[in-house]
């Protein structure tokens, strides 16, 4: 029941951050007891907790791949981000990729900058899209705000 709540605490937090690189998330709350077993996989009891957020459309996976790539390397080297952003670019006008993707990226990881929002694990599930067409991190659980 605590790891539960502390859970439902940090995507409170969250919510309550309403960074636009982050998802929006209108509710959350603990449901309860769980019993989950019969299953191969599955054999566990716990809290349950559910949260409802903003609706979002998923990428393709060329799409993906870029875009996660690209934002990771802006991450994770934050002092070559313009020499990374002109690199990306012409290379995506070389091999003939959308060059928009690097533009949302960019976009994305500014929101990122400019509200301190940490993520832990930039993977293929963690970004979609809004219907605008802009990017946005939806695995808020391994998100959070640098102090």
């Amino acid at each position: 029941q605590q790891a539960a709540e502390k859970h439902v605490e940090v995507l409170e937090d969250l919510r309550r951050l309403s960074s636009p690189a982050l998802v929006k998330v209108y509710t959350v709350a603990l449901l309860g007891p769980v019993k989950m077993s019969g299953t191969r996989w599955v054999n566990t009891n716990g809290v349950a907790f559910c949260y409802v957020m903003e609706r979002v459309i998923p990428l393709d996976s060329s799409e993906v791949k870029l875009a996660i790539r690209l934002l990771n390397k802006l991450i994770d080297t934050p002092k070559e981000e313009k020499k990374t952003i002109f690199v990306v670019k012409r290379t995506f006008k070389r091999d003939g990729e959308d060059e928009t993707i690097v533009d949302r990226v960019i976009d994305l990881h500014k929101r990122m900058k400019a509200d301190r929002v940490l993520h832990r694990d930039i993977n293929m599930g963690a970004l979609m899209k809004r219907v605008d067409g802009s990017y946005v991190l939806v695995d808020i659980e391994s998100a959070g705000q640098e102090k």
